[in-house]
């Protein structure tokens, strides 16, 4: 099944919390399902889903990240003890690029039980918004963008703070 990722596609209780144009744009990098690990999960998501409709969404996380060789990061490595953090992802090889992966591909994953269920598993949310605190945390990153970052993270938050 192959869903366009449009607003007029979403679930209604997910058009609702995702009513700005945002959420569904599938170009910019900061959006769920703008940046390529995003726009991914969202069509690997659905796919797994239809085969695998009695299993839990973090299955599906956990063998995602499995295969692209991120497995080995706790997802609930938060950033309240950032020192801590930072050293996790100094370890990683790819260091940024790592975390980023890892946190979009839980951003979209929850964005995508939204869009097409109008609701998120609560295991799956309480570790989306554990990822954005870690992008919030490495918004820098983006250089001149950051701040433009930060208040998409913040759209992404309350989002998530309105969902079920």
């Amino acid at each position: 099944m192959n869903i366009e990722i449009k607003k007029e596609n979403a679930n209604p209780a997910a058009q609702k919390i995702m009513s700005d144009e945002f959420f569904y744009d599938v170009v910019d990098e900061f959006a769920p399902f703008g940046n390529d690990v995003g726009n991914d999960t969202f069509y690997t998501f659905i796919e797994w889903k239809n085969k695998n409709e009695t299993k839990k969404a973090t299955e599906f996380l956990t063998g995602n990240l499995a295969e692209m060789g991120l497995s080995d990061f706790n997802l609930n490595a938060d950033a309240k003890d950032p020192r801590q953090l930072l050293l996790n992802v100094d370890k990683m090889p790819n260091k940024y690029d790592d975390i980023n992966s890892i946190d979009n591909t839980v951003i979209s994953l929850a964005f995508t039980q939204l869009f097409i269920g109008g609701n998120i598993d609560p295991e799956i949310k309480h570790l989306a918004k554990i990822a954005i605190e870690r992008e919030v945390l490495f918004a820098d990153v983006w250089e001149e963008n950051s701040k433009m970052r930060l208040e998409k993270l913040a759209k992404l938050t309350d989002a998530l703070n309105i969902a079920e």
